[in-house]
C-alpha cells in the first residue's frame, strides 16, 4: 500500500500534468473531452448505478485525505489526462468536434 503523502505528490504531478495539458488544447477538444468522460461515466452507472451522494460529500469536503480518497484524486487526474491526451494526439487541423447538431458552449 502506498504511503498518503506520495499519494499526494503524486496527485500534485498529476495537476501539473493535466493543467500542462489543458494549456495546450483550445475549447473544442476540452468540449471533446468531457463528451468522452461523460460517456464513460455513463457507462460507469449502467453497469454499477449512481454513486451515493455521501461519496461526494466525504471526497470533495474533506480536511483529512486518507489512502481510498487519495487513490480516487488520482485515478481520476489519470483517466483524465488519458482522454485528453488521445484527444490531442487525434486532432487534425480544422478538425470540428461537433456530433449530431449538439454543442456544448
Amino acid at each position: 500500500m502506498k504511503n498518503t503523502e506520495f499519494d499526494l505528490v503524486d496527485i500534485k504531478d498529476k495537476e501539473i500534468e493535466l493543467q500542462s495539458l489543458v494549456n495546450d488544447c483550445g475549447k473544442p477538444e476540452l468540449v471533446h473531452c468531457v463528451r468522452l468522460l461523460s460517456m464513460y461515466v455513463a457507462l460507469y452507472k449502467k453497469a454499477f448505478g449512481d454513486l451515493p451522494p455521501a461519496s461526494f460529500e466525504k471526497i470533495l469536503a474533506s480536511d483529512n485525505v486518507d489512502a481510498d480518497t487519495a487513490r480516487i484524486f488520482e485515478n481520476g487526474m489519470l483517466e483524465a489526462i488519458t482522454i485528453l491526451e488521445m484527444v490531442l494526439q487525434s486532432r487534425a487541423p480544422g478538425q470540428s468536434y461537433q456530433y449530431a447538431g449538439i454543442t456544448i458552449n
